[in-house]
């Protein structure tokens, strides 16, 4: 898991540096969104296993006394951390690799927001699942409909209405609405609304972890 943790962000940054080689005087629109993706999956893989590895021995310390909201607590310590140093990490191979580029210190917040942003959802993921094999199949499934929503591949006023809905529940469509604001029309920070939105899911998939938790360690 470390030498993945240390081996992740950078080979994606490459590909990103392979793929916009040459891209011209400014960045275009779907190199944000491939941040988008990328922050989010770096984010899911390095927190999916979290929990779904150690139900055995949650199970255990909860009966000897272990709370269920100081082990979650510690886990979103651990994997915020972890996630956002993936991120600087991130930021740093691409800065880099596109030293041509103004990759300025908002970029920054924006990529770590997208790895603290997968690692809730890895998180999430892992709570619900029994077993880390379980955990690590789903993540794609989680993951995908984040590209499928997120407005890149056609205009919400042209997707299905059930289509906006599920929009409305991925992480990808605030996220990758910040960038759009930020990197694209220069607004300083994005709008609230945005980041309102991101904080709610986020807040959302934490309670959903630890209802999970409860319901898979307590003797019913």
């Amino acid at each position: 898991n470390f030498i993945l943790f240390l081996v992740q962000a950078p080979v994606l940054a490459a590909l990103l540096n392979i793929v916009f080689k040459n891209p011209g005087r400014y960045l275009p629109l779907s190199f944000y969104f491939c941040l988008t993706v990328s922050t989010i999956w770096i984010g899911g893989v390095s927190a999916v296993r979290a929990i779904a590895a150690e139900w055995s021995v949650l199970k255990r310390e909860y009966r000897a006394g272990l709370s269920i909201n100081a082990y979650l607590l510690s886990k979103l310590i651990h994997i915020l951390f972890s996630s956002f140093l993936s991120g600087v990490l991130f930021f740093a191979v691409l800065v880099f690799l596109f030293h041509g580029y103004d990759l300025n210190r908002w970029l920054l917040l924006l990529i770590c927001s997208g790895t603290v942003s997968g690692a809730v959802l890895g998180l999430c993921i892992s709570s619900f699942s029994t077993h880390y094999g379980i955990a690590v199949s789903a993540l794609p499934l989680v993951f995908i409909p984040q590209i499928f929503f997120s407005g890149i591949l056609i205009p919400f006023d042209r997707m299905s209405q059930i289509g906006v809905f599920l929009s409305q529940l991925t992480v990808s469509r605030p996220l990758f609405a910040i960038y759009k604001q930020i990197c694209i029309l220069q607004t300083s920070l994005g709008t609230p609304g945005e980041w309102q939105t991101l904080f709610f899911l986020l807040t959302g998939l934490i309670i959903l972890t630890r209802i999970a938790i409860y319901f898979h360690i307590v003797d019913r």
